[in-house]
């Protein structure tokens, strides 16, 4: 994310990372222009005397809504918001604010197209280890070379698949996606 934001600094924009309170974010040495500002918020770790909610995503949603009130009164409002695409709730999260957001999905394209349609059901993991799998706009792909979650029979890390899988889960609500790829690899896939 702080490559992106560099990124994104570099064409002009002013950007703020915004990171949870308790993930440790080491940028000593790291060469930040004025056009990013590292935003740390409460995520319910530390003891925060007096608040009151039900879950994870509700503290961040609150405190979320506070720094976007904060910056709407900096004279720098907030218009977009670029958000991890492990927490997909978060695009209804930047609409509630009536601001539109993008998923940023870190791994390579063709993986996560390997996640989406195992999310979506057309993807049917060989039981034998010589079997091929065929997916759209992809090579003929052996079951090595499929995710390890998608491929552990012993279901020994279910909530890390239903996180990288769920990622998947409004796709098709976004404006816009962002994704980390190798275009010249990945080309008919993208």
């Amino acid at each position: 994310m702080l490559q992106l934001s560099k990124r994104l600094a570099s064409k002009g924009l002013k950007v703020t990372l915004v990171t949870a309170e308790s993930t440790p974010i080491s940028i000593q040495g790291e060469s930040l222009t004025s056009s990013i500002k590292i935003e740390p918020i409460p995520d319910g770790f530390a003891v925060d005397a007096g608040v009151k909610v039900r879950s994870f995503d509700e503290y961040i949603e609150q405190n979320l809504a506070k720094l976007i009130k904060k910056h709407e009164v900096s004279g720098y409002p907030v218009k977009f918001i670029v958000y991890d695409s492990v927490i997909p709730w978060m695009l209804d999260v930047v609409r509630g604010f009536g601001l539109d957001g993008a998923p940023f999905f870190t791994q390579a394209w063709a993986v996560n197209a390997i996640y989406y349609h195992f999310h979506q059901g057309t993807l049917k993991v060989p039981s034998e280890g010589g079997s091929l799998v065929s997916l759209p706009s992809m090579p003929p792909l052996g079951i090595n070379d499929l995710p390890s979650f998608i491929c552990d029979k012993t279901g020994a890390y279910p909530s890390l698949l239903n996180a990288v899988v769920n990622q998947l889960s409004n796709i098709h609500e976004a404006s816009w996606i962002l994704c980390n790829t190798f275009l010249k690899l990945e080309d008919e896939v993208c």
